[in-house]
Order: structure tokens, then C-alpha cells, then sequence
């Protein structure tokens, strides 16, 4: 079974303090629990986008999703109900 997560990628300009977001695009992803190694959540230095959290999978791949890891943890949990 997959469950259903929100990639995110952010593009930004700028240089360190002055780093600004230009664009945040989101759609949806399907992803194989059993694909996942880790999850973290990764802060941003920016107030203009969100907190997210970053999932390695199989194979060196790694995704940005908008979910927390908590949230992700509950939709495997439930998925193995």
C-alpha cells in the first residue's frame, strides 16, 4: 500500500541573510512505506516558507514533504491496521 504526501521544493535568491523565496511548489506524491529509511525534519532559515520535513528512501533518494514526522508516522501506523 502507499500513502499520500505533499512534495515540496522551494526556490530562493539571494545569499544569507538576504536569501529570499521566489516560488514554493507543491503537489501530491505516492510513496511505499517500506521504501522508507529515515525521516527528519529539516528547519528553514526563512519565515516565508514552512518547516519541513525530509524522507530518505532506498537507492540514495530523498523527497521534501510538507507532512511532519509525526503525521507520517500515524498514515504508516494506520496503513498497517
Amino acid at each position: 500500500m502507499l500513502i499520500k504526501l505533499t512534495k515540496s521544493c522551494i526556490t530562493s535568491s539571494g545569499h544569507g541573510p538576504n536569501r529570499k523565496v521566489d516560488h514554493i511548489i507543491q503537489g501530491p506524491i505516492w510513496i511505499n512505506p517500506t521504501h522508507i529509511i529515515s525521516i527528519d525534519l529539516k528547519g528553514t532559515e526563512s519565515e516565508q516558507c514552512p518547516d519541513v520535513t525530509r524522507i530518505y528512501l532506498s537507492h540514495n533518494h530523498q523527497i521534501t514533504v510538507l507532512e511532519s514526522p509525526e503525521q507520517i508516522t500515524t498514515l504508516i501506523s494506520e496503513l498497517n491496521q
